[in-house]
């Protein structure tokens, strides 16, 4: 009898990873419709637009080749931590800049830089990390499931 998906995500310490995983993915792409929406509400041109994604698009592809070497090199929890931490400042910032109307299309782009530098280990870390959580025979499995979402 094959084991159903309830008792492949029936784990103390998977749930709430996944739980915590959804909601910074939703809470990410929720961000970056903003951040477009509001470049072009203050720069009103598409081609800024395109700018931004381009430059966003860069540096995630920059930080793409470093993410599996830093992943490697420290606590994979710690680092999920950390690295969520600093984005939610970063996301502060921004928020504070246009609540005192300050925001300016540069400060969108410094945090399409910040957000893909930061944000690309995330995803590296979230990949390293279901190993530790999932025993190995399940760990098939749990990443078919993972992987259909």
């Amino acid at each position: 009898m094959k084991p159903s998906h309830r008792v492949q995500l029936r784990s103390r310490r998977l749930v709430p990873f996944l739980v915590g995983t959804a909601l910074g993915n939703a809470g990410d792409l929720f961000t970056q419709v903003a951040v477009f929406w509001t470049g072009l509400s203050l720069t009103g041109t598409a081609m800024s637009i395109a700018g931004m994604g381009g430059v966003w698009t860069l540096c995630a592809a920059v930080a793409g080749l470093i993410s599996g070497p830093l992943v490697d090199r420290f606590n994979r929890r710690n680092l999920l931590v950390g690295l969520h931490a600093l984005l939610a400042l970063l996301c502060f910032a921004v928020t504070a800049l246009a609540y005192y109307d300050r925001l300016s299309v540069w400060h969108l782009i410094g945090f399409l830089v910040g957000e893909a530098v930061l944000g690309t280990p995330v995803s590296a870390a979230f990949t390293a990390l279901l190993p530790d959580l999932v025993s190995e025979d399940r760990l098939v499995r749990v990443n078919g499931l993972l992987s259909s979402w």
